[in-house]
């Protein structure tokens, strides 16, 4: 499935335990898709970085936002759940609270 060119996917597209829904923002080296847990049925956003278009010092940034996502605890950064990689793309999967989920919508 080409996901850049996917506007509103189906409930077949998963990555792990969830389902992307919806493209909601993309830059040149990442897009950010809204999804749902599909045990919990909470939402999240998945954040696809395609590494290919990374050289060596912004592979060297996302292993620095990696390590500071995994490291923290607090009500006012997002939180890291789970990270899935392959050799073209890396996902990230963050907590989306709907106290800023309103901010998802406008990307």
């Amino acid at each position: 499935m080409d996901l850049e060119a996917t506007k509103n996917l189906s409930e077949s597209h998963t990555i792990g335990n969830y389902i992307l829904k919806s493209k909601l923002g993309e830059s040149s080296f990442s897009t950010v898709w809204k999804a749902e847990n599909k045990i919990t049925g909470g939402e999240v956003a998945v954040k696809q970085v395609y590494l290919s278009k990374l050289n060596k010092n912004l592979r060297n940034c996302l292993d620095c936002e990696l390590n500071f996502l995994s490291s923290v605890n607090h009500p006012n950064i997002i939180r890291l759940l789970d990270v899935f990689e392959n050799i073209c793309n890396l996902r990230m999967i963050v907590a989306c609270s709907w106290s800023w989920s309103f901010v998802l919508e406008e990307i």
